[in-house]
């Protein structure tokens, strides 16, 4: 898979700096353009100049960087509504993945938290990495070995299996691969069917990466979805999640739902939706 080009969404918190750290870790993939963007209030026109001047001493250090290993590097400053200046650049220069860190400072703040992140999530139609972070007094920790074990919840629609595609392109940088799938509880007889037709289901999508020299394995589990992955999360030291931005099923309308409330407040773990 090539990840030629991506977007990179920067505030000036440390935080934001720290998505570097994510950006290096998918260079594997071919990036060839990255392109940090910016973006402030209109209230902010009169000092549109003095902002591109701090954004670019402020990063000047990675711009060098990459640009000695022969990649482009655009540093774009957007005024207006956050979502729709970076949704809009996302599609005119046709991204390849977007970075996000889960909080943020000045016009970002409001955005990567809560149902704001949510509503960020669903908007922009390109693949989305949102990066986590642990805090601690010394300041904030980043994930480790992003592609050390990989899970992918399933629920087998046309969203989650394109999600999947995504899953196959990246595998070549992962040490193994965690799929599952959840039952809604039904009746005994009902469950017996649903449960035979998802063993199938899945099991060729493992096969399919195994065929690929690809560590993986799968798990079909019956109850809360929201549970269930926090736990696999804990118990499998999960690094990274992989999955779909909608699905059918147990899945449906899982941006506006409890399940990726519950990922995206209540887990430590990297996510990348697509």
């Amino acid at each position: 898979m090539k990840i030629e080009r991506v977007v990179v969404a920067l505030d000036f918190s440390e935080q934001s700096s720290k998505l570097f750290n994510a950006v290096n870790d998918f260079k594997r993939f071919g990036i060839r353009e990255i392109h940090l963007v910016h973006v402030v209030s209109p209230d902010a026109l009169e000092v549109n100049k003095e902002i591109v001047k701090i954004a670019s001493d402020h990063f000047s250090l990675y711009i060098k960087n990459y640009l000695s290993e022969g990649v482009n590097v655009f540093l774009e400053i957007l005024i207006g509504n956050v979502v729709e200046q970076i949704r809009d650049y996302c599609e005119e220069i046709n991204a390849n993945l977007f970075f996000a860190s889960e909080h943020g400072e000045g016009f970002f703040k409001d955005i990567f938290v809560g149902s704001n992140l949510f509503n960020f999530i669903r908007t922009i139609k390109r693949p989305i990495y949102v990066e986590r972070f642990y805090k601690t007094d010394n300041g904030f920790i980043l994930p480790k070995n992003r592609f050390n074990k990989v899970l992918f919840p399933t629920d087998f629609s046309k969203n989650s299996m394109k999600a999947f595609e995504f899953l196959k392109g990246i595998s070549s940088a992962i040490k193994e691969t965690l799929l599952l799938h959840v039952l809604k509880p039904s009746d005994p007889e009902l469950m017996i069917k649903e449960a035979s037709t998802a063993n199938e289901a899945i099991e060729r999508l493992t096969l399919e990466l195994v065929k690929n020299n690809i560590n993986a394995r799968y798990l079909v589990l019956e109850g809360n979805p929201s549970k269930l992955i926090e736990s696999i999360i804990e118990k499998e030291n999960i690094s990274m999640i992989v999955m779909s931005t909608r699905g059918l099923g147990f899945f449906e309308g899982l941006l506006l739902g409890s399940v990726a409330e519950h990922l995206l407040l209540h887990t430590r773990v990297p996510i990348l939706f697509d």
